[in-house]
């Protein structure tokens, strides 16, 4: 029986449970640039990185631009993969700030803003 880590070849954990994201969104500290923000919880506790992405629907209305830019904020976690490993292990949400639709290249450019911010 293998267990998953976060090596560069394998994906960033998904945050999952209504618990874990509400102590996230209670105790995690807020880091912003430009199109997006980061939430950050580090803990020793947890066996990798897990990462959330969240649009609100009064940002981009429509469930198909919102599942869009989704899939365009995990392909940069997962371009970007190899940064993770500056980062202490814990629970970490990406959230869309921008009003409408942004490019790949715009969205690489914050995620790597946000990650130079953060200091632990």
């Amino acid at each position: 029986m293998s267990t998953k880590t976060n090596s560069p070849n394998t994906k960033p954990k998904r945050l999952k449970g209504k618990i874990r994201i509400g102590v996230l969104f209670e105790k995690g500290k807020l880091y912003k640039a430009n199109a997006i923000g980061l939430l950050a919880l580090p803990t020793s506790q947890r066996d990798g990185y897990y990462f959330g992405v969240t649009v609100s629907k009064r940002r981009v209305a429509k469930a198909v631009d919102r599942n869009a830019i989704k899939r365009q904020m995990r392909a940069v976690i997962r371009l970007e993969q190899e940064r993770l490993n500056d980062l202490k292990k814990g629970d970490y949400m990406l959230i869309f700030l921008a009003n409408k639709k942004i490019d790949t290249a715009q969205l690489q450019k914050s995620y790597s803003e946000l990650l130079a911010q953060l200091k632990f």
